[in-house]
């Protein structure tokens, strides 16, 4: 009786070893999956934030696109329609997200001001020609382009500090 009570813990202590190796390799794949998994959370963020990045500075040429087309007499889009700095989809991730990720970037805080120009630029400009001061119009398209290029500038450096 007492051989065969230590043959079954013998057994026991055997299958207790067997479990816990396994438990132990579970642990090491379940270990692997999370890294993995937040190896990709880390990927798509990042790849998140590239598209966002490019797909504002499409908007911003779109935008500029449209000055141009009422200028030109190509569009018949009225100048109220045009969005301001703060209610376009940059303006809003300034304002939101985007505050929340590069709220202690210089290049961040430095893109408000030239946003706000484009879109200020490119309605005096729409103004000026509506009431037929040409000359007037050129240098707020000027002035538009200027600020467009610090703002993509700027969208280009966040684009980069985004890992930083």
């Amino acid at each position: 009786s007492t051989k065969y009570a230590v043959s079954a813990v013998d057994e026991l202590k055997g299958n207790n070893e067997s479990l816990s190796d396994g438990v132990g390799q579970l642990n090491e794949h379940y270990s692997a999956i999370v890294d993995c998994c937040s190896s990709m959370k880390e990927a798509i963020s990042d790849t998140t934030h590239r598209t966002f990045i490019q797909t504002v500075k499409l908007d911003h040429i779109v935008w500029k696109a449209d000055v141009y087309a009422v200028l030109q007499g190509q569009s018949s889009k009225d100048i109220n329609d045009f969005s301001d700095h703060s209610s376009c989809r940059l303006g809003q991730w300034y304002q939101g997200s985007g505050r929340e990720i590069f709220s202690r970037n210089k290049a961040f805080s430095d893109l408000d001001a030239p946003h706000a120009e484009v879109h200020r630029s490119g309605v005096a400009a729409m103004k000026e020609a509506q009431n037929g001061n040409q000359d007037a119009a050129i240098k707020y398209l000027i002035k538009m382009e200027s600020a467009s290029e610090k703002v993509l500038s700027i969208l280009d450096q966040l684009g980069r500090d985004w890992k930083d």
